[in-house]
């Protein structure tokens, strides 16, 4: 099996931007885990880092701004239900 490895803080994954992984990581929903305990998500992580960052700060100014690269990366902050406000709480 194959995938990628992220190193996260938990207060990153639980500040409210994006309710799926408030919820995984705040322990309302089951995480998957590898075999080496780490948590898993089964999602193309081509755009991961985008939403990573969106949660980190909350900041679209990266983002692309068109395109099928922005249709899919749409896709993906539906899936991590990502919510845009100006602060986490």
């Amino acid at each position: 099996m194959a995938y990628s490895l992220c190193n996260l803080l938990g207060r990153t994954l639980t500040n409210g931007r994006s309710e799926m992984l408030t919820a995984m990581f705040g322990g309302d929903l089951p995480v998957s885990r590898t075999p080496e305990d780490r948590a898993f998500i089964d999602r193309n992580g081509k755009h991961f880092g985008a939403i990573l960052d969106f949660v980190r700060t909350g900041d679209t100014t990266e983002l692309p701004t068109n395109g099928p690269e922005l249709a899919m990366l749409l896709d993906e902050a539906k899936f991590y239900q990502a919510r845009y406000r100006s602060s986490p709480d």
